[in-house]
């Protein structure tokens, strides 16, 4: 999902642009597709620093069955800040219906030319 995040950034799409994208899942026999929605640019502190940011909310449906053989049908959400500067996402926020809530920020960064 995080790498789908980062092409839509890099696409450049204008604020209030969404798609849906069907995404291969690693553990789970299944599907997720997310709609992906620009809604702001704003600035952003993380650990790493402040950052001009493209604001993404992404709304994930997931659909199949778990490494143990449970059925899973279940949406989560996710909010994103994509930093062109870092050329990375630079944190998200999640809440997720199985893994409860979670944020990452980045905690440093150095550009590769």
């Amino acid at each position: 999902m995080q790498a789908a995040v980062v092409l839509l950034c890099g696409l450049m799409l204008s604020q209030a642009a969404a798609t849906s994208t069907p995404a291969a899942t690693g553990r789970i026999a299944g599907r997720i597709v997310a709609d992906v929605m620009v809604v702001a640019y704003e600035r952003v502190t993380v650990p790493a620093g402040e950052f001009a940011a493209y604001k993404l909310e992404a709304k994930s449906h997931m659909g199949g069955k778990s490494p143990r053989g449970s059925l899973i049908d279940a949406e989560s959400f996710t909010t994103y800040w994509y930093a062109p500067a870092a050329r990375a996402v630079v944190k998200w926020v999640q809440r997720h219906p199985y893994l409860g809530p979670s944020t990452v920020e980045l905690a440093t960064y150095a550009l590769q030319p």
